[in-house]
């Protein structure tokens, strides 16, 4: 795969650095690929966004009923203070 020359110092010193750093590559590339520490924790942060949302909604829909309620209670309350 590699071409062996020798240098003036009689070494294989670039070739062995080229491959030295190829392996090294590759430990960090399987390293990467097998961490799914990273993973979980983006995993539970789209869990809590997406929680978040419906949280928003439900609280928003109940916000517009309950004012609804509270002002048909205040139009009772009105009603009830004018009729004797």
């Amino acid at each position: 795969m590699f071409e062996r020359t020798r240098t003036r110092s009689g070494g294989l010193e670039a070739v062995n650095s080229v491959v030295l750093g190829a392996k090294n590559m590759k430990t960090l590339i399987n390293r990467f690929v097998k961490d799914e520490s990273g993973a979980t924790a983006i995993e539970y942060g789209l869990i809590a966004g997406l929680l978040s949302i419906v949280i928003i909604a439900a609280v928003s829909l109940a916000g517009t009923s309950l004012t609804a309620v509270f002002e048909n209670i205040a139009g009772k309350l009105d009603e009830s203070i004018t009729t004797p």
